[in-house]
């Protein structure tokens, strides 16, 4: 009801200010352009005798800015709030609670209302308690404890707030406190009183004054409650005094709208109502009432219930849970790739492992299988070289015999063959040790050697195994010395087995003057690699022969009916042990010619002792 008489009286205002523009100058206008004046009133606060106050403002606003559109809306607690907030109005007026309340930082009180009856303008509303004067019991506000207290239907905000701010001082207790807000005037309250409805009721300050001269309440009925005096007001009253209600402007409204509209106001003289405005200066009274009730504009501040915080924080709650719930959905789903993983790795490790014992399993048999060749191989080669040293140790032994037979004892011959014999059998020991470290598969013993030398000792040891035809001639083709870090002994065998082979291919031949050539020296094509060629007298080959020659070779057959075709594979596995290869070609008169190439050693370590370049060494039995 209070609100729609309210608005009621707006709309008739704004009508009215509508029809005296259109009488208004266009100058006053031109004043200020494009301007309009937005009030927002507070819809709880206005009692029927503040319609007038209400007029009274539009009334100074438009003398303030003739000319300029005034909107005025009446507005609840939160869309007041609101707009107080965001500023988008340019004037407000309400209660001083709610204007302290809100907090506005930003608005600036630039009058309140007061009453004929009020000298100070801090101190000019409040609320007054009133009871039966038969109600002996009621005294002190203690006694309203449990009990129903009426407020009449236009009655703002202040009485309300004042009797709670005092209650709350008193310490008592606040769920004690009952105020009931009825749609009754005063003079059907003071009949509810009398029934005994309500324990007391509750008037704004001056109230029951002018209720009493307008003869429509019989004060004589009434007891005030706990009645407090005060200087500076001529009504009486039951709680602390506040300023009245208040008008506020914002940062928006033109500082000259401003300043001719606080002139009017407080130029002004009270209505017939005895109400007019003024300037306040204190609004601390009502900030320690609201801070007492923990209404104030920084109570939310001081509150960390958790209902509380959640309003406060919610977004911020609601993201950080998501992070969270992110946060585990991504370890829990990188926990679980890596464990995927891991399985994937152990599996894989496992059948790296498996397959590395399953390699080490063949590897083993393939080191067998060669061993097993490989004694073969050693076999054939010992079968081959020994009879070397065994031959030369029988002619020597049977030379003694005939010696001895014929009675022609020469000590010093016999001592002479015995020396050949003993170096004969270090020969065969060194063979036969040489065989022992192929089955045990150790190291070979590799040394800086001369080339040149291991020939000269190869050709030498083959001229001293028998009686041999051949001729064997050692030639060096370079002046540098042909220096290698090689096993000397599987060097010097490849030599004699070479020998021999081409010994037996003269035989076989019928060549009359069987001839060996050893040339020793650097390769013509590749300079970090010493050369050993090994050449004789023996039959021309052409290119199908030769072609047949190097098919045995590769399928490790022989041209022998009792060989093993394993003689010239041995060959080719010595050197290539040495980091060396074989080279099987023809030579310029056609017989076949073996090339043994092995890495240099261009800088001599130890001294080797040589021939001079071009030097030739003949050796025959």
């Amino acid at each position: 009801m209070m609100f729609a008489r309210l608005r009621d009286l707006i709309c008739w205002a704004c009508a009215s200010i509508s029809v005296l523009s259109l009488f208004l100058s266009g100058e006053a206008w031109a004043d200020f352009p494009g301007a309009k004046i937005r009030i927002a009133i507070d819809a709880e606060e206005p009692m029927l005798e503040n319609y007038g106050r209400i007029a009274d403002l539009i009334n100074k606003v438009s003398e303030s800015a003739p000319g300029v559109p005034i909107q005025i809306e009446a507005l609840e607690s939160q869309a007041l709030e609101s707009v107080a907030k965001r500023a988008s109005a340019d004037l407000l007026l309400t209660s001083p609670f709610r204007y302290r309340q809100i907090g506005m930082s930003s608005w600036r009180s630039i009058a309140v209302v007061m009453h004929d009856r009020v000298f100070d303008p801090n101190r000019s509303d409040g609320g007054l308690l009133l009871t039966n004067a038969d109600n002996s019991t009621a005294g002190q506000l203690s006694s309203l404890k449990s009990t129903r207290i009426a407020l009449p239907k236009d009655a703002g905000l202040t009485p309300a707030m004042a009797l709670q701010a005092d209650w709350v001082q008193e310490r008592l207790p606040v769920g004690d406190l009952e105020i009931v807000r009825t749609s009754l005037d005063v003079p059907a309250l003071m009949d509810a009183l009398r029934a005994g409805t309500y324990a007391a009721m509750l008037l704004p300050v001056c109230a029951l004054e002018k209720a009493a001269d307008s003869k429509v309440l019989h004060t004589a009925a009434l007891r005030v409650i706990s009645p407090k005096s005060s200087n500076g007001l001529a009504c009486a009253h039951t709680t602390t005094l506040y300023p009245g209600a208040v008008l506020a402007s914002a940062p928006t409204l033109s500082p000259e709208i401003s300043r001719r509209l606080v002139g009017a106001l407080l130029s002004s003289s009270p209505d017939p109502a005895g109400f007019y405005w003024s300037e306040p200066t204190d609004f601390s009274a009502v900030d320690e009432a609201l801070t007492a009730l923990d209404l104030d504009a920084y109570a939310k501040l001081r509150k960390w219930s958790i209902n509380q915080i959640w309003r406060d924080y919610k977004p911020w709650f609601l993201a950080g849970m998501l992070a969270v719930i992110m946060l585990l959905t991504h370890s829990f789903i990188v926990g679980m790739l890596v464990n995927r993983r891991t399985a994937a790795l152990s599996a894989s490790l496992a059948r790296e492992h498996a397959f590395e014992a399953q390699a080490e399993q063949a590897s083993k048999r393939i080191r067998m299988m060669e061993r097993i060749g490989l004694l073969g191989q050693v076999g054939s080669l010992f079968a081959h070289e020994i009879r070397q040293p065994l031959s030369a140790v029988s002619v020597y032994a049977y030379g003694i015999r005939r010696m001895i037979q014929n009675d022609a004892i020469d000590k010093e011959a016999i001592l002479n063959v015995l020396s050949k014999i003993e170096k004969q059998t270090e020969n065969a020991e060194a063979i036969v040790q040489k065989i022992r470290n192929y089955l045990k598969r150790n190291e070979t013993e590799k040394r800086t050697v001369s080339l040149a030398d291991i020939a000269r000792k190869a050709a030498a040891t083959f001229a001293s195994s028998g009686k041999r035809k051949a001729a064997v001639r050692i030639e060096e083709l370079s002046q540098q010395k042909t220096v290698a870090f090689v096993d000397p002994i599987e060097i010097e065998l490849v030599l004699l087995n070479l020998m021999r082979n081409a010994e037996e291919v003269q035989a076989t031949s019928n060549i009359r003057e069987p001839r060996i050539r050893i040339t020793v020296g650097i390769s013509s094509t590749e300079s970090d690699f010493c050369e050993i060629a090994v050449e004789d007298n023996g039959p021309a080959m052409d290119q199908e022969a030769f072609a047949q020659f190097q098919g045995l070779v590769s399928a490790m057959d022989t041209s022998k009916p009792d060989g093993l075709g394993l003689g010239l594979s041995i060959v080719k596995a010595l050197i290539e042990a040495q980091c060396g290869n074989v080279v099987f070609e023809r030579s310029d008169r056609g017989s076949l010619r073996v090339v043994l190439r092995l890495p240099r050693l261009k800088t001599e370590q130890g001294k080797s002792r040589g021939t001079k370049p071009g030097e030739k060494h003949d050796l025959q039995s």
